[in-house]
């Protein structure tokens, strides 16, 4: 083993033991690069706080720094709700930087998705303008899509949902939480659906009338022939309307 000892802290500060594995101990800084490599195996950098589980307020954390450390970013792992920030998970991993958060694929020349400093989530654009928004790389058809796909499974025509857009409210002054309104496709139904390559679809549109808490109710549906139906799930012309109509 190589060792460099502390003797006023009575402690190791830097350990390489005989299978080339390096423990520090303290607060160092390198002029250079590090590189971790091995020819067989993972590698593996392992940066450990609180190792008697003593004290959740210590963290574990990689600090990255520039401008003199005007500007700084963290990835690390957080101890107890709201340790770290407003909002932390107990126990779950993060990353902060002050000029918001990117990440890119391939060689990296390719932004896949931007954080802003406003918690706006962009797909495809550096600048997103609302909490979403997802921009595709040419006016083609289909190019910016989003998909809801129902995961791996039996169907059953006319009960599953394929997918839903769910509002919701947090309404503090009285109105309470939870959901508000509902777009669902559900599968439709017919002799050969959902056989082979038959995969009708409806449409349905969920509101929540009034006085009627928690419960969503279907108020539209356009089916998988295109009718549209108000008031009934099943429409058997162009447009159904059960109950009354005011037409002006």
């Amino acid at each position: 083993n190589y060792i460099i000892y502390d003797q006023d802290a009575d402690d190791n500060r830097f350990v390489i033991n005989s299978a080339g594995n390096a423990t520090f101990a303290g607060t160092g800084t390198f002029a250079g690069n590090v590189t971790l490599a091995k020819a067989v195996g993972d590698t593996e950098l392992l940066i450990e706080a609180d190792t008697n589980n003593n004290n959740e307020n210590y963290n574990p954390r990689l600090h990255l720094r520039q401008d003199g450390g005007a500007i700084s970013a963290y990835f690390g792992l957080n101890g107890d709700a709201d340790n770290t920030f407003t909002g932390a998970l107990a126990n779950g991993a993060y990353i902060r930087a002050a000029g918001g958060i990117q990440f890119a694929n391939g060689s990296g020349t390719n932004l896949a998705m931007t954080i802003d400093t406003s918690q706006n989530v962009g797909i495809g654009t550096t600048s997103p303008g609302e909490k979403l928004e997802i921009t595709g790389s040419t006016a083609t058809a289909g190019d910016t899509t989003l998909n809801l796909k129902v995961p791996t499974g039996n169907i059953t025509a006319g009960v599953t949902e394929m997918g839903n857009i769910l509002f919701s409210s947090s309404d503090a002054s009285g109105g309470g939480t939870g959901s508000v309104a509902k777009i669902s496709t559900i599968a439709g139904d017919g002799a050969t659906a959902w056989i082979g390559n038959g995969r009708p679809t409806d449409l349905a549109f969920f509101t929540q009338p009034l006085g009627v808490s928690a419960t969503l109710v279907e108020a539209m549906r356009i089916d998988q022939d295109g009718n549209v139906g108000i008031g009934t799930t099943s429409p058997g012309e162009k447009l159904t309307v059960t109950g009354k109509a005011l037409l002006k």
